[in-house]
């Protein structure tokens, strides 16, 4: 714990009229965003770590906001994921291009060239051959029933590889009913009753109203989450990393080196 620190009133008159860097600055954004983990197909909204809501019924939303646009985000994880770790995934790539900028030691600078990121780089559960660099997309939420508050908390929900079919023909089907976004519905999320993982299945219920839109397309337009925006911080860390292995960059592993996926990595993003 550092030393207990105390400004004598000369330095508060110095530093009242100085640009130095504040210490507000320093913040890296290393908080926990709030998001909403599948895990046990159940919607659990997590804040700050901690569990603070459990939905095992359907839930309306409405979709504000997803990262990237277009095309989707990756996530890796080196060797075996430990469930009980609360440990990040090792590599992370929001835009789906770069990885984040809170990665320290990324494998490659591009992920269209990463070993990880092309199939064959590690083996499902299946025993197929498959990326150890998964797929998903980013939804940013806010449920329904809130939206009628000045200010509703944004949830963010990682729709991953297996349920990222039915979001895309979920969105064909919008596009086909000339709804130009989905910010404007509200969306049932529940699961698929078929699959023992929680695969999400998504359903239009109606189109809010006047208010409700005001409010939702508001928050869309904002796009808070957004931090490669030049109007927010940097992109936000997790609260503990770990360092990835000393790695060449676009080194092609041989069979020895190819990570082999022991866990379910749906069920490891949507825990994330």
């Amino acid at each position: 714990m550092s030393k207990e620190l105390v400004i004598p009133d000369y330095m508060k008159g110095m530093l009242a009229e100085s640009s130095v860097p504040s210490t507000d600055s320093m913040d890296t954004g290393g908080s926990s965003v709030p998001r909403i983990s599948l895990k046990g197909k159940i919607f659990r909204f997590k804040d700050g770590g901690e569990e603070v809501e459990k939905v095992k019924e359907d839930l309306d939303v409405i979709i504000v906001g997803m990262m990237p646009e277009a095309g989707t985000a990756k996530t890796f994880y080196a060797g075996e994921y430990n469930p009980d770790s609360a440990d990040p995934p090792d590599c992370s790539s929001s835009s789906g291009v770069t990885p984040d900028s809170w990665v320290s030691n990324p494998i490659s600078q591009n992920c269209a060239t990463c070993p990880n990121n092309k199939f064959g780089s590690a083996i499902s559960m299946a025993g197929k051959k498959s990326k150890a660099c998964r797929d998903s997309k980013r939804l940013y939420l806010v449920k329904a029933k809130e939206l009628k508050d000045e200010k509703p908390a944004t949830w963010l929900l990682n729709v991953t590889v297996s349920s990222l079919k039915p979001f895309t023909l979920y969105g064909r089907e919008l596009a086909n009913q000339g709804i130009p976004t989905p910010s404007v519905v509200i969306t049932r999320l529940n699961f698929d009753d078929d699959t023992s993982y929680p695969k999400l299945t998504f359903e239009a219920m109606g189109v809010v109203n006047e208010e409700m839109a005001k409010l939702s397309v508001g928050i869309a337009e904002k796009k808070e989450w957004d931090f490669s925006s030049s109007n927010n911080k940097g992109l936000p860390a997790p609260q503990s990393r770990q360092a990835l292995p000393e790695t060449t960059p676009d080194k092609t592993p041989d069979a020895s080196e190819t990570p082999q996926t022991t866990k379910d990595v749906d069920s490891i993003l949507q825990d994330w």
